[in-house]
């Protein structure tokens, strides 16, 4: 790693049962973080205790409570305690920053050489924003995030990262925002920087997608988001028809475009950033057309 540091981020709530898979896979790691904080957000079931008595001893590893949870979607508490150990990193770093921030959920299971070849990857490459590695479920073969195009900025990236600091903190952080991974893509690539998935690494997600509150239920909320993002009609569609072929049962896909339409019938409040916006209205519209016609 060139002598630079890594700092690792694990926001949890109500998962107790995944606390030692998770010290485990982070424990095996080739290289590992200088320092983790794991967030712990409001819970009703002794997450906090529970973390700090299986992290105890780890003098390399903080337990922290999430100070910023305010009652809403998930994604933007979820972004609240991204920041909220973004913000312990900071006051603790003193002179010696961290050059790599990382963030990766409580249900994954890791590859060794997982932080050890996205860091390695920022470190050839100082045009690079953010890296990730292959996402995949456990027992559910074939399933996980779809292998990303050549070049494209959006498709192929899971949310389990290592950030340049330079990129996140000049970001001010996790975007408190519906999708905030999908926003810091979009901000990233619009930005001049560049992202990439490093193919040659992975995880093992334990928890299948939207398996807390349902597959229906789930894409529902993913139409809302996307409405939120100003996404077009079209590009709804389109995403709707790929997840619905891709996944069974296919019906679930029409639960996209029905949430998109909940929101907008509802006015829903969409994100206040411009840029994001007119990327989601017009630009990935026209970049999905164009790969439909086999176009570049």
């Amino acid at each position: 790693m060139s002598g630079r540091r890594l700092a690792l981020i694990t926001p949890i709530r109500n998962e107790r049962d995944q606390l030692a898979p998770l010290r485990d896979t982070v424990m095996r790691q080739e290289t590992r973080p200088d320092l983790w904080v794991i967030v712990v957000g409001r819970s009703d079931d002794g997450s906090l205790e529970a973390a700090q008595e299986t992290f105890s001893g780890l003098d390399w590893v903080e337990v922290v409570p999430q100070t910023s949870y305010f009652p809403g979607h998930g994604h933007m508490n979820f972004a609240r305690g991204v920041n909220d150990g973004l913000k312990r990193i900071m006051e603790v770093e003193g002179d010696r920053p961290f050059q790599y921030l990382s963030k990766i959920d409580a249900t994954v299971d890791l590859d060794a050489d997982y932080f050890r070849k996205l860091t390695e990857e920022l470190d050839s490459d100082d045009g690079l924003s953010l890296v990730c590695g292959v996402e995949t479920f456990a027992g559910a073969k074939g399933k996980g995030v779809p292998v990303q195009p050549s070049g494209d900025e959006i498709i192929g990236f899971n949310d389990n990262r290592v950030y340049r600091r330079e990129f996140l903190v000049g970001q001010g952080g996790y975007p408190v925002s519906i999708s905030p991974d999908t926003v810091l893509l979009v901000r990233s690539h619009k930005a001049g920087w560049r992202q990439r998935v490093v193919t040659s690494t992975g995880y093992k997600e334990g928890r299948l997608g939207f398996s807390k509150e349902g597959a229906w239920s789930g894409y529902f909320q993913w139409g809302r988001g996307m409405y939120r993002l100003d996404y077009h009609p079209l590009l709804v569609l389109s995403v709707a028809v790929y997840f619905g072929l891709r996944f069974r049962p296919h019906y679930q896909g029409l639960a996209l475009p029905l949430g998109f339409f909940r929101a907008f019938v509802g006015r829903e409040e969409r994100i206040d950033d411009a840029e994001v916006r007119k990327y989601f209205r017009e630009e990935r519209l026209y970049a999905v057309a164009r790969s439909w016609f086999g176009g570049r």
